[in-house]
């Protein structure tokens, strides 16, 4: 009788392993060396459950739980040091609810929120030696809405952005709501905003465009050769129609969203008038070339940098119904 009921669990177990092995499988992704890089569970190549990506030190770098092929639940991210990097939400892939993120050392970063994918309600930014609270105010639909509090050296500063569409090109930004369009250059070309103002020793001049013009780009070949010769070229040779000599003080790259946004920067001269000129320059943005184009007399526009930096981060289609997509083996 005993050896009769050990058979019958015996078989109960080999069937439940058999139909859990058919319901489920297992992917492993490695590193050249043979380490674990990635683990996903599918059903009927769909992902499910939980999926790991590791660093090649075999710490834990990610896991996002998954259900019926998309990113559902809580995804959180990791240091080396396994410290979390950050945390979120997210339903049917889309970003959703509240997000952290951390500093190295644990501390918080900043606090986020989401709705179905677009930034929403209020964001505040923690600083990097206080840990105290940097900048602060609210997203609406993906772009920053009313006044926005700024903590620097100075103490305490606000701007008040609004959502400025152009149309032509289906593409949104923000800007501070004082920085009124108020011409249209070759229809390319967006005046954002001067000011012209005399302290107690000096005469300073700013002035912000928006340049806009279509350029396909082939390959980032193509874009790399724009950026550092023809752009150089073109910039210097309009310059010097208008007795303006330009030398290029340095330049940069940064990512947003995975998307390269590169920067350089000029200093100008015009008949002993020196200048200080800022570009951003946006080429991978909906195949259209946008370049943000700052000049001053004053030799420190922090200020300036931070507004252009935001503006650019800004930058967003309008009516953008895109979802992420999820590559199964690997979702990051």
């Amino acid at each position: 009788m005993k050896k009769r009921i050990f058979i019958i669990l015996l078989l109960i177990i080999t069937i439940s392993s058999i139909f859990l092995h058919f319901k489920y499988s297992k992917t492993i992704e490695y590193y050249e060396n043979g380490k674990i890089k990635s683990e996903s569970f599918l059903k009927q190549n769909k992902l499910q459950t939980i999926v790991y990506t590791y660093y090649p030190n075999e710490n834990l770098k990610y896991k996002a739980e998954c259900s019926d092929d998309k990113l559902n639940g809580k995804q959180i991210f990791y240091y080396e040091n396994k410290k979390i990097k950050g945390e979120f939400f997210r339903v049917n892939n889309l970003l959703a609810g509240k997000a952290i993120f951390y500093y190295k050392n644990g501390k918080i970063k900043s606090t986020r929120y989401f709705k179905n994918n677009n930034r929403d309600s209020l964001w505040q930014y923690y600083n990097d030696t206080t840990y105290d609270i940097s900048s602060y105010g609210y997203y609406k639909n993906n772009f920053k809405i009313g006044k926005w509090i700024y903590y620097n050296i100075n103490g305490k500063d606000s701007l008040i952005w609004e959502k400025y569409e152009i149309k032509k090109y289906k593409i949104g930004l923000n800007i501070p709501n004082n920085w009124k369009i108020s011409q249209d250059i070759d229809n390319k070309a967006y005046l954002i905003a001067t000011e012209n103002y005399k302290d107690t020793t000096d005469f300073y001049t700013e002035t912000a465009y928006l340049f806009i013009e279509n350029r396909d780009f082939l390959n980032q070949e193509e874009i790399n050769n724009y950026i550092n010769s023809e752009f150089d070229k073109d910039y210097k040779e309009g310059l010097n129609q208008n007795n303006i000599s330009a030398t290029e003080i340095k330049n940069g790259k940064f990512l947003i969203n995975n998307k390269e946004y590169f920067w350089k920067n000029y200093s100008l001269n015009t008949e002993g008038v020196k200048y200080k000129s800022l570009i951003f320059l946006i080429t991978t943005f909906k195949e259209i070339n946008i370049t943000f184009a700052f000049y001053s007399t004053q030799s420190d526009y922090n200020k300036y940098e931070y507004i252009f930096f935001e503006m650019v981060n800004s930058l967003d289609y309008i009516n953008n119904n895109d979802t992420p997509t999820t590559n199964k083996h690997n979702a990051r």
